[in-house]
């Protein structure tokens, strides 16, 4: 008995002498073992366990992926004071990783909830630029150019109502899309980017088989700006009779070459 007593003892004193980090660490696995049974109220208290973890312990190599998953999931259930301030300590610590694109995602959704479109189409497309965003953040980032675009005193309002637009042809919108370029050129009739809206907006109507409205576009940007190179594509389309032709036949007619089987 006394043996056993003073196994006890000794054990109680390793446990007081516990660094932080390795109780933290042995809370962490409790938990995650029962991972898909944690209540909400658990779940949060696993989160703040990784990013304090993560801190006492930077330079472990399961702190990245601690200090990730605790960004997100706080930028999830709307914490995003905290899922900012969680995301900036991650890009202080760590070089790019296989995380940072989470990261710059987290990001941007919460600066896009913050209405901070600046920084949140920053970050969208930092990620953008390590791989292509789903359809949900594409939906987002465009949301972003908007916020931008419905400020006329914004120096980006023209460059984000364009983007915006892209953005619907690349979701496949083309309805929402020809409606952006069509007010484009008529909020900003003089703007450089006005050729451009002008000749994306036909290209919208020809994917919609509608080529006499997409000709009377065409026919508007050769008048408004003869001299530009949108317009000299515009006049080459219209006097080939290009219009709803598909990508071969228009290379065929251009080139006078038969298009490849």
């Amino acid at each position: 008995m006394k043996n056993l007593a003073v196994l006890i003892l000794t054990s109680l004193a390793l446990a007081g002498c516990m660094p932080k980090w390795e109780k933290l660490k042995n809370d962490i696995a409790d938990l995650e073992k029962r991972q898909m049974e944690l209540t909400p109220a658990e779940r949060r208290s696993l989160n703040w366990m990784y990013a304090e973890y993560a801190q006492l312990q930077s330079q472990d190599s399961v702190s990245m992926g601690y200090l990730a998953q605790a960004a997100q999931y706080f930028q999830i259930i709307g914490a995003n004071d905290t899922a900012l301030q969680l995301s900036r300590a991650f890009m202080e610590l760590y070089d790019s990783n296989r995380y940072t694109r989470d990261i710059y995602l987290s990001m941007a959704r919460v600066y896009l909830d913050q209405h901070a479109s600046d920084s949140s189409i920053a970050n969208y497309e930092r990620a953008q630029q390590i791989a292509s965003l789903d359809r949900s953040d594409l939906k987002d980032l465009g949301a972003a150019y908007t916020q931008i675009s419905a400020d006329p005193k914004s120096p980006r309002a023209e460059e984000a109502m364009i983007k915006s637009a892209n953005i619907h042809v690349e979701l496949g919108e083309t309805t929402e899309a020809a409606h952006l370029y069509s007010r484009f050129v008529k909020l900003y009739p003089q703007s450089t980017y006005s050729p451009y809206a002008y000749t994306r907006w036909a290209d919208v109507l020809e994917r919609e088989g509608k080529l006499d409205e997409a000709k009377k576009v065409l026919e508007t940007l050769i008048e408004a700006f003869p001299d530009d190179n949108f317009a000299n594509d515009a006049r080459i389309t219209l006097e080939k009779d290009l219009l709803g032709k598909t990508d071969e036949e228009k290379f065929a007619i251009i080139t006078g070459e038969r298009p490849t089987p």
